[in-house]
């Protein structure tokens, strides 16, 4: 309905009047925050590595907030929950959600019609860490390098079997990248987590997973499991004698696992910006980074434009290959 010249010049001057107080009173709330407990949704289980990262950080970062920084799990469907929780979150900076490789690059690309779009549904804040990803196989199997387990595994087609948690998952992904790359074939079997997981592989059930160091270690300290290969660039300082894909001869095949601090799109500027300078003084803090390195993590730390691009390389990398392995969530 088109207005009459004098009710116009009203919603003009209301308008006029209106905006600069709605305004001011965003810029207030921005100035106060946070006068409450910040909730970060971690999307893992309790007393797993990336919940203990997840704590670590949140202890860190409340400190740079003068706040306390709850965390509240939220696992399931590859991460996918927890951060469609925080999506759905008002954007009012009390509600963040620590995204992963699973949540915010393979995630999405698991469901043709993506409940959500990590690229809209959030405001990128930073880079928090990166771990690498490693091949780890049964230590009785009678290999020691990428080499003679692809040999091991060609000269058995389709007879042995690989352990994940779940279609869809990281480690899902990664070990049908390696697939693909050595040209082998090998047989999927998801369980419902890493213990269950290792499990199988330490039975025999399976025999090879792909992996973090974080949770490789009790089980490699036990001469229970070798690993065989990192899945990045270069060797982990902590695994120095563990040679890289690339030097084991498989071209093309490095992921990191990674975690970075979002929040719901729409959060106020102010509130980023302070969100991303709280996040640098927490990852320069002596403990996090000995704790951090306790699990085979490197804190990285970044602009929330370079996080932002990072994210989509990834959702652009990981959505491939999730394409090309023909997986589909649990």
């Amino acid at each position: 309905m088109e207005l009459h010249a004098p009710a116009r010049r009203r919603w003009l001057v209301t308008l006029a009047v209106c905006l600069p107080l709605a305004l001011a009173a965003g810029h207030t709330a921005a100035q106060s925050w946070p006068d409450r407990p910040v909730k970060l949704i971690v999307s893992f289980p309790p007393g797993s590595p990336p919940d203990i990262i997840g704590r670590t950080f949140a202890q860190h970062l409340g400190e740079g907030l003068g706040q306390q920084v709850v965390v509240e799990n939220r696992p399931g469907v590859g991460g996918t929950l927890g951060a469609q929780a925080a999506a759905s979150a008002p954007p009012d900076g009390y509600t963040l959600h620590l995204g992963t490789t699973g949540s915010l690059a393979v995630g999405p690309a698991l469901h043709p019609k993506p409940d959500f779009d990590p690229a809209a549904a959030f405001a990128a804040i930073s880079q928090v860490s990166s771990a690498p990803g490693c091949l780890v196989v049964n230590a009785s199997l009678p290999v020691n390098d990428v080499r003679s387990f692809i040999e091991y595994v060609r000269a058995r087609p389709g007879k042995v079997n690989y352990a994940s948690v779940g279609s869809g998952s990281v480690p899902h992904i990664l070990m049908e990248m390696f697939k693909a790359r050595a040209g082998v074939d090998m047989v999927h079997v998801a369980y419902k987590n890493i213990p269950e997981a290792y499990q199988g592989v330490l039975s025999g059930d399976t025999v090879a997973v792909m992996d973090q160091p974080a949770t490789v270690g009790p089980h490699l300290r036990a001469g229970k499991v070798r690993m065989l290969a990192v899945v990045t660039s270069s060797r982990h300082p902590d695994h120095p004698d563990v040679p890289t894909m690339a030097e084991a001869g498989i071209r093309d095949l490095e992921a990191s696992l990674w975690f970075g601090l979002v929040a719901p799109r729409g959060t106020p500027p102010a509130i980023v910006k302070r969100l991303h300078a709280a996040t640098q003084q927490a990852l320069a803090a002596a403990p996090l980074r000995t704790r951090f390195a306790g699990l085979s993590t490197d804190p990285v730390g970044s602009s929330p434009e370079a996080f932002g691009a990072f994210v989509a390389a990834e959702a652009k990398k990981w959505g491939a290959a999730v394409r090309a392995s023909g997986a589909k969530a649990d």
